[in-house]
């Protein structure tokens, strides 16, 4: 039975709820004729919300040790809460309500941080991948076309992009180099 009771704490601790809001909420008429008709619907979309706003506390939490691979679930989730299965996913910023109770943090204002950190943390990402692929294009366009490549950025900067393409594009910029000195 205290295992029982511990466990139905930890729920109630996930879902933001005290023992007097259970028993409130049990003691709603309404409520238990819903429940009474349809009695899995609130019991899964809270067990689903407890799960998820765990899933997205962790991913948040994990964002820096993962090299922020976990901002893909943060996005996942954001896009389902709102377009797919709204009643199975929390809303951003709940997942910390026990914490803001703690903390005594006002509630409304925490959603909106999280949407804005998620807003720029997306655009951070999107600058990094766009600077990876400009680089991995002038590395190729450093092989294949040394002679340009030279003529575009100038010696300093061939060099320093060369060096990342190995061998074949630091040979291809030096004589692209020599054959200038000996032609100009």
């Amino acid at each position: 039975m205290a295992a029982a009771n511990a466990l139905m704490d930890h729920a109630l601790e996930g879902l933001g709820l005290d023992d007097s809001e259970f028993h409130e909420a049990l003691s709603n008429p309404d409520l238990l004729r819903e429940l009474g008709r349809n009695p899995g619907s609130k019991l899964a979309g809270a067990a689903s919300r407890l799960v998820t706003g765990r899933a997205l506390q962790m991913a948040w939490a994990g964002l820096l040790p993962s090299y922020g691979l976990t901002l893909l679930y943060i996005n996942f989730h954001y896009f389902a809460r709102h377009f797919a299965y709204r009643k199975g996913f929390t809303p951003l910023g709940s997942e910390w309500k026990v914490w803001r109770m703690v903390l005594g943090w006002p509630g409304f204002g925490l959603k909106y941080a999280e949407v804005i950190v998620l807003f720029f943390l997306d655009m951070l990402a999107l600058l990094v991948v766009l600077a990876a692929a400009t680089l991995i294009g002038m590395v190729a366009y450093a092989i294949t076309s040394p002679c340009e490549f030279v003529g575009k950025v100038g010696y300093a900067t061939a060099v320093i992009i060369a060096a990342l393409g190995g061998a074949a594009a630091q040979a291809g910029v030096a004589a692209c180099v020599v054959i200038n000195a000996a032609s100009g």
